[in-house]
């Protein structure tokens, strides 16, 4: 286990490093503001296992077997890239159940704020299938692969990191697979101040053009206007 310690402040966290030492190695990586996307890519360069969980630190596990289950999962084919899980919020309604390229004009978290159970659209939140793109608050990687890629994009150091990793995974005929019988809270943005990054989506449309609106894993027939799988309204 690596722990990357960036800009900690509280004295319990450098406590709670002492009194773990032999469990986990600390990697100290201060920056002058919060980028996402060096972090990781920082990181990795002291990873060497065939596989890389990213977890962020606002990520409490439910159910017990969640990493065998995604690491299972890449057993399935030869050809996956990555493994995302099923993400809940503190209210226990979905906040991550795979990513849809286009919705909102980037990109959003496919069933976000149903309940945990919701059926959804086929049975989607339920099942393990293909995505484009998995959010990396809880993602498990093929490490050659995420050096291969080169990481993640540097010029996207706070939103859609993770689904241009993705991306670039899909360039290598890898899959995004995401698999619901891996649970865990996410208190999105726990330790961050919410906000928007117009420059970061603005370039992340540019770089990837005509893919963001014809996501190969989600229906023509669907909206962009919102995330829970109905049909397009007449106007769009």
């Amino acid at each position: 286990i690596v722990v990357v310690n960036n800009n900690s402040e509280e004295k319990e966290t450098f406590n709670y490093f002492k009194k773990n030492s032999d469990k986990f190695k600390v990697i100290d990586l201060p920056t002058d503001k919060f980028d996402f996307a060096y972090i990781h890519n920082k990181a990795m360069k002291n990873i060497n296992t065939k596989y890389t969980l990213l977890l962020n630190n606002d990520v409490k596990v439910i159910n017990k077997d969640w990493l065998t289950q995604m690491v299972g999962t890449f057993t399935i084919s030869p050809d996956v890239g990555a493994v995302g899980a099923k993400l809940l919020y503190e209210d226990k309604t979905l906040q991550h159940a795979g990513v849809v390229l286009g919705i909102h004009t980037t990109a959003d978290h496919a069933f976000r704020a149903q309940p945990e159970n919701s059926i959804g659209y086929m049975f989607f939140p339920q099942v393990i299938r293909n995505y484009s793109a998995c959010t990396a608050a809880c993602l498990l990687v093929d490490t050659d692969l995420y050096k291969k890629v080169g990481g993640m994009d540097p010029k996207l150091a706070m939103a859609y990191n993770d689904v241009d990793l993705c991306l670039k995974f899909g360039e290598k005929n890898r899959r995004i697979v995401y698999n619901p019988n891996a649970v865990l809270f996410h208190y999105e943005m726990k330790s961050r101040t919410k906000g928007e990054y117009p420059g970061e989506s603005t370039y992340f449309r540019k770089k990837w053009g005509d893919l963001i609106f014809s996501d190969p894993f989600y229906s023509p027939h669907l909206t962009l206007r919102a995330n829970n799988f109905s049909l397009k309204e007449h106007d769009e």
